[in-house]
């Protein structure tokens, strides 16, 4: 009896494991995703109008964190960070992140990748920018 439990229990952990991978499917309107190269970010929709709710899809490690999503006049700046010194393998996954219905302009968009580890020469391991234009619907 107890080998079927056994089975039976690996078997659980098993479809959990499985399960627990799923992606969250990317919009449709969404620039390919296959042009993103690790680290990098795209802006959906690709020619927002104010109207729209705008979000940034970042194609990097699942173990990166959201630390910070800063909107300042023409500015927004999106900051996640990870620990270095864990070493933890990189599992690359899709990050849609919220920023909002914009108004009518043109903004500077900033991607800051922090390393957090108090060992790092240069805390800030990635930075990407990119100019967004936000036109009036």
């Amino acid at each position: 009896m107890k080998p079927v439990r056994f089975v039976f229990g690996i078997y659980l952990l098993i479809c959990l494991a499985v399960l627990s991978c799923k992606e969250e499917p990317l919009p449709d309107d969404m620039v390919d995703p296959a042009d993103l190269a690790i680290d990098e970010f795209t802006i959906v929709p690709s020619s927002p109008t104010s109207k729209d709710m705008v979000k940034m899809v970042t194609y990097d490690c699942k173990y990166n964190q959201l630390a910070s999503v800063t909107i300042r006049a023409k500015n927004i700046e999106v900051k996640k960070r990870f620990n270095g010194q864990l070493k933890w393998p990189c599992i690359l996954v899709y990050d849609t992140i919220q920023l909002g219905q914009l108004s009518t302009g043109t903004y500077k968009v900033t991607f800051l990748l922090v390393d957090t580890n108090p060992m790092a020469k240069d805390s800030v391991a990635v930075q990407q920018e990119l100019t967004l234009r936000v036109k009036n619907k």
